[in-house]
Parts: C-alpha cells; structure tokens; sequence
C-alpha cells in the first residue's frame, strides 16, 4: 500500500467532485484511477483540532474531507447526548469498526469517553484502524477479530449484493482464517459503556456474546444497525435485539433517524419505518437497574 498522503489523486478529487455535483464521467475516472493504481493508499483527514483519521482511498465509499466530516452526522448527533447522560467514564466497544471512522468521530463527539475497544476482522481494514486508535487521545485497542457469541474461528463472505469488505459476514467454521471473540471475552474497566454493533447480520449473537458486560455495567448505551437487505439475508428481525436488550434491563429505545416514531417491540421493524433504508437504533438502560445474578 502507498503510504498516507496529505490529499487525494488528482483523478480520484476530480471523480468525487463530478459525482457530488451529478456530472456524467464521475464513476468512470475512479474506474480508470483505481486501474492506474493510484486508490491503493490512504489519506489523512482532520475531524477536530485533536482528531485525525487515516482513510482508504481503495473502498467503494469515495472518502472526502467531506464526508468523513459527516459520516454518520444524524447518528452521532443523536447517540451524543445519550452518551453525556451516562456515568464517568465511559468506554466504548465497536463492534465492525472498519477503519475506524465511527470510534474517531465518537471520541471527537463525546468528552466523557476514556477507552475504546474496537473489533474489526479484516487485516487490511484492522492495520488502518490500530493507526488511526493509537493517535487518539483516549485509551484504545484494535482487536483483529469478528465478534459473536463464542471464541473460536470463522471466514468472511462478502453477499451477493454488494462487494464491499464493510458488507462482508461472519460464517463460523474451525478453519477458518479469522479469530473470533466475544464483548464478554474483553474486560471493561469503566462503569458505563456504550456498544455500538455494525457486524452484517450478527446482531444478535453480539449481544448473546455481551450480555454479562451488560449486566455489570452501571449504565450502558447500546446502538444496532438496522440494514433492510440484511433483514431480507438472515430473517433475524432488529426488534429481536431490542428485546434481548430489554431482558437484561429495561432501556428506552429510538431510531436515530427517525425519533418521532414509538418502537413498538411487537411489531416488526421494517413494518414501523416508511421505507427501506439503513437505520440505527438507540438503546439506552433506564432507571440503572441491574438484572439479578
């Protein structure tokens, strides 16, 4: 990989600028770009004053200064202030950190976060996100492993419907190339948490794999991907996490996108939303009640 570079190819900013303004040609110059090699780097951005992110030029995301300023805004505008509610400290576990853009911004937005766990099982994406942990100034791990409810092994495989390394899902098997973990197999040295879990369908086993961390936690946050196409891939509905959550201990729960609609947990979830899009659900503990045991 070419090392970091202080701006983006001239054909790749060229691509990026038509393709924001609806030109024609845009897609076909990142085409004849990547061909030339010139998308196997990555780039630095600044978020803040005291964050900066290292980002691949080599994804199909198209990264700008733009729109890592902006990845995600709705989501963490809404997941802040849930976060400033908890108690001091605060640690966060990503679960499918990719490179490490969710965990930067985080630590940009939320002044009570000392520590950070992040789980990311692709080699190429991991050796970005340990870069771009390390110059953080908050303590932080990058973990090269899936996250699930067991320890053990497993592959990637990527859906028919998108190629992308940040679409790819876990298949458990002993030979596979990939560790796998779980929240619980980490230890958590704050009282409140926040966990955030991007893994393709897996959701549900994350949080299996995190429910002691959840019992002992004194106050906890906990954000779900809720993706139509992966709904339709696994049949594993997102209101099925938000009543795993529930039975730890009682949390209110939005859609950050959509906080004027009242989940209901009976009601499945694409049935509550107006449209197929991708969706981040907010669960935060009320009342600090542990679950007994």
């Amino acid at each position: 990989m070419v090392p970091g570079a202080n701006r983006e190819p001239a054909l790749y900013r060229l691509g990026t600028q038509m393709i924001r303004s609806k030109r024609p040609g845009g897609y076909l110059l990142i085409q004849v770009a990547a061909r030339l090699g010139l998308l196997n780097r990555v780039v630095r951005h600044s978020l803040t004053e005291h964050v900066s992110i290292t980002v691949p030029l080599f994804t199909d995301n198209l990264w700008t200064a733009e729109t890592v300023k902006t990845y995600e805004a709705c989501f963490i505008a809404s997941l802040a202030p849930e976060v400033a509610r908890l108690d001091s400290p605060v640690t966060l576990i990503d679960c499918g950190a990719s490179f490490g853009l969710f965990s930067c911004r985080m630590a940009a937005a939320a002044p009570k976060l000392a520590a950070i766990t992040a789980f990311e099982p692709n080699p190429k994406m991991h050796a970005i996100l340990a870069a771009n942990l390390a110059a953080l100034p908050v303590r932080a791990q990058a973990l090269n492993a899936a996250v699930s409810d067991f320890v053990g092994r497993g592959e990637l495989r990527n859906p028919d419907y998108d190629r992308s390394p940040d679409a790819a899902y876990l298949i458990p098997t002993e030979s596979g190339g990939i560790s796998v973990r779980t929240v619980d197999s980490v230890p958590v040295s704050t009282p409140a948490l926040i966990l955030k879990i991007d893994v393709e369908g897996a959701e549900l086993q994350v949080l299996r794999g995190a429910n002691e961390t959840l019992r002992r936690a004194a106050d906890f946050v906990v954000a779900i991907e809720a993706s139509y196409d992966v709904w339709e891939r696994t049949g594993t509905d997102p209101m099925e996490c938000v009543r795993a959550i529930q039975l730890v201990r009682p949390c209110s729960a939005f859609i950050s996108e959509r906080p004027e609609i009242q989940l209901r947990l009976d009601i499945p979830f694409f049935s509550q939303v107006p449209d197929r899009k991708t969706y981040n659900v907010i669960c935060r503990s009320t009342g600090g009640n542990r679950s007994p045991g």
